[in-house]
């Protein structure tokens, strides 16, 4: 056990003339998987358009909203805008 722990940094190098890059012999997988490429391209657009920053006219409506209830602006963006703008709850 203790030859295990003292290792050299030689004996962890890659060999002669290998770059240390990845094995060549397994199969590339695409970021969408092996079962086709189906919906990925809408499904990507559609999480990066639900995942940006709101724009500033957004970010002003919640602020003036935040100030008519007496909180803060990061609290009227955590709640649920159902129940803030259109007074919904369920």
């Amino acid at each position: 056990m203790a030859e295990d722990i003292k290792r050299s940094p030689a004996d962890l190098a890659a060999p002669a003339g290998h770059n240390g890059g990845p094995p060549l012999d397994s199969e590339h997988m695409p970021e969408w998987g092996n079962d086709g490429i189906g919906n990925y391209f809408y499904w990507k657009a559609a999480h990066r358009a639900a995942w940006k920053n709101p724009s500033p006219g957004i970010v002003a409506f919640r602020i003036q909203k935040a100030e008519r209830l007496g909180l803060t602006y990061e609290d009227v963006s955590a709640i649920n805008p159902k129940i803030i703008y259109l007074g919904v709850f369920g």
